[in-house]
């Protein structure tokens, strides 16, 4: 989202919301599947807040990237340790029939 204001700002406009028209239903099955674990309505919610200042400071980073090179290694780490490992339990131990949600 953020290459596409890079772009112009129409571009990075209709990015944006074609983003929020994505996200919000995803966000919502997100927190469905917590409730839907256990999670208490407000642990939910923080679980959720957590998750989008992660893909924004994701998101601050890619800029920061395309300036300096030298960032790419810990940009991926971040990426693939952090934000994508949140996302990925969800999935393996809640939506999977064998888990037992």
């Amino acid at each position: 989202m953020a290459a596409s204001f890079y772009s112009s700002p129409l571009i990075g406009a209709t990015t944006t919301l074609a983003c929020f028209a994505h996200e919000i239903p995803h966000e919502i099955a997100d927190y469905s599947i917590l409730i839907r674990s256990g999670f208490t309505k407000r642990q939910a919610m923080q679980s959720q807040f957590v998750t989008a200042i992660g893909a924004f400071v994701s998101g601050v980073e890619t800029c920061q990237v395309t300036r300096s090179p030298v960032l790419i290694p810990l940009f991926l780490w971040i990426e693939r340790t952090v934000i994508r490992s949140g996302k990925v339990e969800i999935s393996e131990h809640c939506l999977l029939p064998d888990r037992g949600c």
